[in-house]
């Protein structure tokens, strides 16, 4: 165990631990040959001339775009029931003129 002094914006005190030697093996069989790996959003694919395998990287997680689209939905509808002038205002599209806005007309095309 060592305490080493470094300046990250101000000079902070780390505990680095040491240790001597070598990590243990983990006596791990590795193949031999060609390997073929298509990484997709969701999947792995993996492929060699003996074995192919399909691996889900995230299986655990849960699709929630589903809920984030009700809650939305619920989130809009409560908004404009609270205050329905503005959200009449904000569905209405604003098609007079600008102020300041002067077309050219060259005859009668405008």
């Amino acid at each position: 165990m060592r305490i080493v002094q470094k300046e990250v914006g101000r000079i902070r005190y780390f505990a680095d631990l040491v240790i001597s030697g070598y990590p243990p093996s983990k006596n791990r069989k590795l193949g031999k040959g060609d390997v073929g790996l298509d990484i997709g959003t969701s999947t792995l694919a993996v492929s060699s001339l003996a074995k192919t395998a399909l691996f889900n990287l995230a299986e655990q997680v849960q699709e929630i775009s589903r809920d984030i689209r009700l809650v939305n939905a619920k989130w809009t509808v409560s908004r404009r029931a609270t205050n329905p002038q503005i959200s009449i205002e904000m569905a209405r599209s604003n098609k007079a003129r600008k102020p300041g806005y002067f077309p050219i007309v060259i005859g009668n095309i405008v």
